[in-house]
């Protein structure tokens, strides 16, 4: 069976990244071939998730150091792969 072309316009959704991979991998599945459209939204989400996590991330620190906790602040820390501008400066 021959697969079918897909280009979703609404498969990126901002801020929802795991909505986005679940209609790809649905997509996939049901043999809907995807576009070049389809991967570029996929590929935005991706981006969209890493800053999502790096949010995450920087929030538990910012919470763990105000409340003196710095076990954790450090360790919270040395979780995130790249840290950026942002997480070192709630470190120091």
């Amino acid at each position: 069976m021959e697969k079918l072309p897909f280009t979703p316009s609404l498969l990126h959704t901002p801020n929802c990244p795991n909505q986005t991979f679940s209609l790809f991998l649905n997509m996939t599945r049901s043999d809907v071939w995807p576009s070049k459209v389809t991967f570029a939204s996929v590929l935005a989400s991706c981006g969209v998730a890493s800053q999502l996590l790096l949010s995450k991330q920087s929030s538990l620190i910012d919470v763990y150091a105000k409340c003196g906790v710095m076990i954790d602040t450090r360790r919270m820390f040395h979780e995130i792969p790249q840290p950026n501008v942002v997480t070192w400066n709630l470190i120091v």
